[in-house]
């Protein structure tokens, strides 16, 4: 059975390096968010930071990350950074769950190795095979910093049950204490590049403060303290650029916490009920495997475990089960403030793992034959399931079209175009480049050059969704207006504008062409003299005059 699953796995893992290698950089091959973030981390290697010289509804965090990424100019190597990342944290889940099995939390079972890779491969498997994945979403950061924080915990949980006199060695045990502030600090990081996760994490925390005091009859003060100034450690060390700007500390506010409020309460978007987000979250699906699955599979052994072991007084042996449910419940309300998008699924890796991993070990830690054969059969279907939908696809995919482009011909044309535009823009001067895409950042990570537009989105460009103006909009130079807007837009510094239409979030072109229409200068359409053949994109030079015309050169 073990020689089978780790064949099984590592069918997996090859099908899933197939997929990386096939994975095509060019745009629309990834989510265009993307271009959003690595232009973000462009503009900090250039001394720009976000909320003073452009905006996003991001932390900095975001900033920092992808500055590497803005370094090395390059979706393919995002790809494969992002992937590290989700190696690293299943490393991670795999360490945490052996140090699980030191302690009281978690029962060993006769083949702990298998256990605890079985726990890594299913983290690593589920990260890359969600929406999102492949494209590296933010998520993929998040969920790998949240590893981190789970590791540590499980880590001041061995050094706790190793004590003999375990009111005296908390107080004493300084591994105690740097561990529960490396939980803080990397919970706050995980929080400050996917916000959506701070409500789930201060549920969890409240409940496992809870099942704490339930048994030892006293609030876990040292953790709680230890936790909290991790968290605050880094949130200074996000920050800390801003103490150097005058007024940062209020640009920062803005930028980090009124304008995402505002945001979300002037969203004209239909906010989702709480049954439709839990049911987004369960119904993820990674190569046939969906939340449902796991947690079915799982049920038997938490329901036989627990009801044999509460009688015994080991309430905490329930505990992780339940606050991965709990995590979840606090996810799904936290999905209910704003609209889904389909990587918002990534989100649910972590509790998924943890509950459907510990299901399976708590189902072969029973002592009995029979849930012993279920356990291995549970986990061998899933292994065939993830190697067949993952191994063979990526195969056959290999076979009919080898490592070449398989994109549409359409995506084709658009692509050619786009190759055309920033071949143009690199052809001139260095003085002559300055222009502004704000439907397609890309050319802008691409090049260099910083687009004069504040939102730095395709969404937030030309306008700042319904947001009215306000002292919090003022500061930040947000467009609440198609007069903010053009002005942006049409800067003097723009020798050349470019509109892409083929992006699904892109700003509209009515605006877009008021625009042209509002200048002080005429904009002269000089997409077929650069070579482009359609409609997609366009390129327009700055023609100053004295005399407006009536209407964009065509």
């Amino acid at each position: 059975m073990r020689r089978a699953l780790i064949i099984l796995w590592s069918a997996s893992i090859v099908g899933i390096l197939i997929r990386l290698f096939r994975a095509g950089s060019d745009i629309g091959t990834y989510d265009q968010d993307i271009d959003t973030f690595i232009y973000m981390g462009s503009q900090l290697l250039g001394g720009k930071l976000i909320y003073v010289d452009f905006f996003d509804p991001k932390l900095p965090t975001v900033q920092y990350l992808f500055a590497p990424i803005a370094l090395l100019k390059s979706i393919t190597l995002h790809r494969w950074i992002s992937f590290t990342y989700n190696i690293a944290g299943s490393i991670l889940i795999g360490l945490s769950i052996k140090n699980l099995f030191k302690s009281d939390l978690l029962l060993k079972p006769k083949h702990p190795n298998i256990a605890i890779t079985g726990a890594s491969i299913l983290f690593l498997l589920l990260s890359q095979k969600l929406i999102g994945g492949l494209s590296g979403q933010l998520h993929t950061y998040s969920n790998t910093f949240l590893a981190l924080a789970f590791f540590f915990a499980s880590f001041a949980a061995t050094r706790k049950e190793k004590q003999t006199d375990l009111n005296a060695s908390i107080r004493k045990s300084w591994k105690y204490f740097i561990a529960w502030t490396l939980a803080g600090f990397s919970t706050c990081i995980a929080i400050s590049i996917r916000p959506n996760i701070v409500f789930p994490c201060m549920l969890t925390g409240v409940f496992v403060a809870s099942m704490h005091f339930v048994k030892y009859k006293r609030i876990p003060g040292k953790a709680i303290v230890s936790f909290l100034i991790g968290c605050f450690i880094s949130v200074i060390s996000i920050f800390a650029p801003y103490l150097f700007i005058e007024n940062g500390f209020s640009i920062a506010w803005h930028g980090s916490i009124e304008a995402p409020l505002q945001w979300i309460s002037t969203n004209p978007e239909r906010n989702p009920s709480f049954s439709k987000a839990l049911f987004f979250i369960m119904n993820a699906s990674a190569a046939g495997v969906c939340g449902w699955m796991l947690f079915a599979a799982a049920l038997p052994g938490i329901w036989i475990f627990s009801t044999k072991r509460l009688k015994s007084r080991k309430q905490q042996l329930n505990i992780l089960p339940i606050a991965s449910v709990i995590y979840i419940i606090g996810l799904s309300y936290s999905l209910t403030q704003k609209n889904l998008w389909w990587h918002y699924q990534l989100m649910g890796v972590l509790p998924i793992t943890i509950f459907g991993v510990i299901g399976l070990i708590s189902l072969d830690s029973t002592g009995k034959r029979s849930t012993k054969r279920l356990s291995a059969g549970l986990a061998l279907t899933f292994s065939i399931i993830f190697a067949y939908n993952i191994l063979i696809p990526e195969v056959r995919g290999m076979v009919n079209n080898g490592f070449q482009d398989n994109s549409s011909e359409s995506q084709k044309v658009v692509v050619q175009e786009y190759n055309k535009v920033l071949e143009f823009i690199k052809s001139l001067p260095e003085e002559d480049r300055q222009f502004t895409s704000p439907a397609n950042f890309r050319l802008h990570w691409e090049t260099g050059i910083m687009a004069t537009t504040v939102g730095a989105h395709p969404r937030w460009s030309l306008h700042a969704y319904d947001m009215k103006k306000n002292p919090t909009t003022s500061i930040l130079k947000l467009a609440t207006s198609e007069k903010l807007a053009c002005q942006q837009l049409t800067d003097t510094a723009n020798r050349y504008l470019i509109f892409d239409e083929t992006n699904s979030k892109t700003a509209t072109r009515d605006l877009f062409d008021k625009c042209l229409l509002a200048s002080d200068d005429s904009w002269l359409d000089i997409s077929q003299k650069i070579g482009l053949t359609t409609e997609s994109i366009s390129v327009y030079q700055r023609i100053p005059n004295n005399s407006k015309q009536g209407q964009p050169n065509k």
